[in-house]
């Protein structure tokens, strides 16, 4: 397949808003209970939609970090940290670069899921490729010779 690693980018960058829109009426549910607009007080709140928000977007990269090391050819980590630099920089032109003006704790942990996504995804992925490979050379090396058409020596 010629354009295989361009793919891999381009599913990388992509399937993490397509995750992201597929679990936003979970992350809804959770925002419409908890947020309050008005009552700071309330801590626990808080921190509950601290800990959504950043499981969304570590979940949402996840799946992006998977997929590009599964579609890549070769060089499987290089993609998966152009795919990280592709989303940074797809969320500074969407927010105008407010992404790295917030210097609250809530905002350095999303923007760091971003990349630990990835790395863990990259991780998953390189699992399962192993696995695959292991399981193609064990299905091969049962192939009678005969069959291969290879001359028993």
């Amino acid at each position: 397949m010629k354009y295989r690693n361009l793919l891999a980018v381009i599913t990388g960058s992509l399937l993490p808003f397509l995750t992201g829109l597929i679990l936003y009426p979970i992350v809804r549910i959770v925002f419409e209970k908890y947020f309050h607009l008005f009552d700071r007080e309330n801590k626990t709140d808080d921190l509950i939609i601290s800990i959504t928000l950043i499981l969304w977007i570590f979940i949402a990269t996840l799946s992006g970090g998977v997929a590009s090391y599964l579609m890549a050819k070769n060089n499987e980590w290089v993609f998966i940290v152009l795919n990280t630099i592709v989303i940074f920089s797809i969320l500074t032109v969407l927010t105008n670069g407010a992404i790295f003006q917030d210097s609250s704790l809530d905002a350095i942990l999303a923007a760091l899921m971003i990349p630990f996504g990835y790395l863990t995804g990259g991780i998953a992925g390189s699992i399962v490729k192993r696995k695959r490979r292991k399981k193609i050379e064990m299905l091969i090396s049962n192939i009678p010779s005969s069959q291969t058409g290879t001359a028993e020596q």
